[in-house]
């Protein structure tokens, strides 16, 4: 499936004194749930739902416990989990004045698993192949979409998919 734009423009002036326009990514309000994933692998796998999600949960703790001790997770083929700390700005004059109180913020970073393609280039594992296709084209091409699931424009890319891909 590809990915949905639509255009939006912007609300402050460029130096040329007009509204540019630019894509952003269509996102629908519905999320994929760790069950729903555990369905799906379970799908593809000789292990139940229940099993997988299981698994995925456990996968959850022992993540946690890795990041908590200041350890970067690599997941082979996925990416890899690092804690980020942000401090905004409140830094001292000396190195033995810093403190943990400075820490304002703490958010997990994650970097997509990098591939080598066959002409040299590198890719993200997670984006490699991607196509995009203009919102509200799938309607004509016969794509449908999932009943009541507005998109959001807002640009932010959190948030789920919006077709089930086993359907």
């Amino acid at each position: 499936m590809p990915l949905l734009y639509r255009p939006i423009q912007n609300s402050i002036e460029s130096q040329d004194g007009k509204k540019k326009w630019r894509p952003t990514l269509v996102k629908f309000n519905k999320v994929i749930t760790t069950q729903k994933i555990a369905q799906e692998i379970a799908d593809l796998s000789a292990q139940s739902p229940g099993d997988v999600y299981n698994l995925l949960q456990n996968l959850a703790t022992v993540m946690k416990r890795y990041l908590l001790n200041s350890f970067s997770v690599n997941l082979e083929g996925l990416g890899t989990f690092t804690i980020i700390a942000k401090s905004n700005g409140n830094g001292v004059d000396t190195a033995e004045e810093v403190k943990p109180t400075q820490i304002k913020n703490l958010r997990v970073q994650f970097t997509p698993t990098r591939t080598r393609s066959a002409n040299g280039t590198m890719t993200r594992s997670m984006t490699d192949g991607v196509t995009f296709e203009l919102y509200g084209s799938q309607l004509k091409s016969g794509i449908a979409l999932p009943d009541g699931s507005g998109g959001n424009d807002d640009g932010d890319d959190s948030g789920g998919g919006w077709v089930d891909p086993t359907a």
